[in-house]
This record gives structure tokens, sequence and C-alpha cells, in this order.
């Protein structure tokens, strides 16, 4: 279930978030924690595993940024439509977790 991960082109920036998501044009959605964004993607955690490839709607509902991002143009998509990159079960104290990496959608 784990894909090659692109090269990152865009700045990091480490966040502690809570977000919301789902597959594109489904109703359910899930919650989930988000660690890090980039004008390009986002990095969070969730208690289901999801598919590479697949589009999901995400949607943050909160953010502490812990970089200053103002100097950086592209900042946190608030809302946003994704590729899912890679997903992985998370071990150690984050069991039933799994750490998934997404890249926006171009506009």
């Amino acid at each position: 279930m784990v894909a090659l991960l692109d090269k990152r082109y865009a700045k990091r920036h480490g966040c502690d978030g809570e977000i919301i998501w789902s597959y594109f044009n489904k109703k359910d959605f899930s919650a989930a924690r988000a660690l890090n964004f980039s004008r390009d993607g986002s990095y969070f955690e969730t208690d289901r595993a999801l598919g590479v490839g697949m589009t999901v709607l995400i949607r943050v509902l909160n953010c502490i940024d812990h970089n200053d991002s103002s100097k950086d143009s592209g900042g946190i998509r608030w809302n946003s439509l994704s590729e899912i990159k890679s997903c992985r079960e998370l071990t150690g104290g984050k069991q039933g977790l799994y750490g998934v990496g997404v890249k926006y959608h171009s506009n």
C-alpha cells in the first residue's frame, strides 16, 4: 500500500491541525490530525487506510503553524481536493493509525 514518494519541491511547515476528509463526492467523512503542509501537499494521520491514487476532499478545521509561513507564498489550503500519494500503517505508540501523504490538485 506504500507508494513511491514524489520529490518535494516546496518547503514543509510543521503544524498541529484538526481536519476532516472524505473520498470525493461521498457524504461520509473521517477525522484526522494534520502534521505538516506545503504549497503542494500535506501529511496527516487518520484511523483509516486510504487508497493510493484516490482523490479526497480535505477541510482544515483549525491549524497551529509551527513555522512562520507568512514569508512563504504558499500557505495551508483550508479546503482542497488532493490525491493520495502514500499511506502506511504506523507502528509503536501510534498503532491503529495511518500516515497519509497527499498532493493538492492544481487549481
